[in-house]
């Protein structure tokens, strides 16, 4: 019988594998604008950046579809 100990040791180190061998075999990333879809509001929430609604249309009302989680994350992580 398998314990929940072993089980979860199993589930970590599988896992760990993955992401082992996912990030040697990653090529990067795909386009420039991928760091600045999270580095931008992160910059307007600390007050580097005050003009980000007029710079991007995807945060103004009709657009809305950046992602924001990841940026809160890092906006709170900095404090």
């Amino acid at each position: 019988m398998i314990s929940i100990k072993n089980t979860t040791f199993i589930v970590l180190a599988f896992s760990t594998l993955i992401h082992i061998v996912s990030s040697y075999f990653n090529v990067g990333f795909y386009n420039m604008d991928e760091h600045f879809q999270i580095l931008g509001p992160v910059e307007y929430l600390l007050g580097l950046n005050n003009n980000l609604f007029q710079e991007l249309w995807e945060f103004t009302e009709a657009g809305r579809i950046r992602p924001w989680l990841q940026s809160y994350f890092y906006f709170y992580r900095r404090l």
